[in-house]
């Protein structure tokens, strides 16, 4: 038989014979053992596990939230700058050159379609053929960046719009990322 302080404190090491074990059904003794250990784990790291749990999951919504109003925002808005924009005019302004940035809005209805499209086949000539990614394109940049040294790129003028107007300029996986999700 167990004694009473083995009962309510498992975790303790087992100093009775193998019979005497074997008289408290397995189950009961997994149980036991298994629900004070989990209760001893949770009250040192739960707590804290929780915390950060829900820290994590409050930081991934708030920033969902921001991207989906910065869409928004652009979306009802002109944006007084990017910041492409602003990158620009640090790097400007850090070289000694002249910081100002200066832009004109143009209605769109202003501009004819022809000079439109030109400008998006310009720089996308698959433009009206995919739906923010042209995956031709991004194969190819694929397998051309495995031979060379020399890095190209195969952004969309979609991609580039996201880039250009909630992402920084330098090249990185996490910026690639972000670009694919504002696309979409």
């Amino acid at each position: 038989m167990l004694k009473a302080s083995q009962q309510t404190q498992p975790w303790l090491e087992w100093r009775g014979s193998y019979e005497s074990l074997t008289a408290i059904p397995w189950i009961s003794f997994v149980s036991i053992y298994d629900r004070e250990l989990r209760r001893r784990f949770q009250s040192r790291t739960g707590p804290l596990r929780r915390r950060l749990g829900r820290l994590l999951l409050r930081a991934t919504l708030a920033l969902f939230l921001l991207s989906i109003a910065q869409v928004l925002y652009v979306r009802l808005f002109r944006p007084p700058m990017t910041l492409t924009m602003i990158s620009r005019g640090l790097d400007a302004w850090r070289d000694g050159k002249d910081a100002s940035i200066r832009w004109e809005w143009v209605e769109l209805e202003t501009v004819s379609r022809e000079l439109q499209r030109a400008v998006l086949v310009g720089e996308d000539d698959q433009f009206y053929q995919h739906h923010g990614f042209d995956v031709t394109q991004i194969r190819r940049a694929w397998e051309s960046n495995r031979a060379k040294r020399q890095i190209r790129g195969a952004s969309t003028i979609s991609q580039q719009t996201a880039r250009n107007l909630f992402l920084w300029q330098h090249r990185s996986w996490l910026r690639k990322g972000l670009e694919a999700y504002y696309t979409v």
